[in-house]
């Protein structure tokens, strides 16, 4: 599925954190193909050194809402 997504060049991948529990690992990672950039957040579960479950958000940047925007800190 993802080798077929239209891209500019190479796909490079940053892993930025990784959490590992018994069964469960939780990934954040930076993607770009040069001109597209992406952060993906990964759910795995991990059965019997095979994942059996992956749940996946892109999630888009935005601005904190002005009732916010004092509560936050940009991460560049």
């Amino acid at each position: 599925m993802n080798d077929e997504y239209p891209a500019h060049g190479r796909w490079q991948f940053t892993l930025n954190r990784i959490v590992e529990g018994d069964d469960e690992v939780v990934t954040e990672v930076a993607i770009t193909d040069g001109v597209q950039a992406a952060t993906a957040i990964s759910f795995f579960r991990v059965e019997k050194g095979k994942i059996t479950r992956l749940v996946e958000y892109w999630p888009e940047p935005y601005s904190a809402p002005s009732g916010r925007a004092h509560l936050v800190e940009a991460i560049l």
